[in-house]
């Protein structure tokens, strides 16, 4: 992926090249469900604490989400409502962990690698 600097200095906005490449999100995981999991909010996520999920927003074909956790405890990570995840309801992941999440069409997405369900 390209990185905002290099983008900057070939003359794409800054704003631009911050949608090109992603903005990270540090958050903590919450909730026992999907219903009331964290909504993730950027292409690159680090959970950092809490105890619980994530839910990935609604996404469209190609769209890619880089998850690590750091959070000392495992985060379940749900896909968007009406969609499944490595062909189930959710996935969890372990402490030290990250995956890429692709999503190959807005119903259906996957990891890569492949954390187990």
């Amino acid at each position: 992926m390209p990185r905002i600097r290099s983008l900057m200095s070939a003359g794409t906005p800054a704003l631009q090249a911050q949608a090109i490449v992603g903005l990270t999100q540090s958050t903590t995981t919450t909730g026992s469900t999907s219903t009331d999991a964290r909504q993730i909010t950027s292409s690159n996520t680090l959970f950092t604490g809490g105890s619980g999920g994530a839910i990935l927003p609604a996404s469209d074909s190609g769209d890619r989400f880089v998850l690590v956790n750091t959070s000392g405890g495992s985060a379940t990570i749900y896909p968007p409502t009406g969609a499944t995840i490595n062909g189930t309801t959710s996935v969890s992941m372990s402490n030290n962990t990250s995956t890429t999440v692709i999503f190959i069409s807005p119903t259906v997405c996957h990891c890569v690698p492949r954390t187990p369900s």
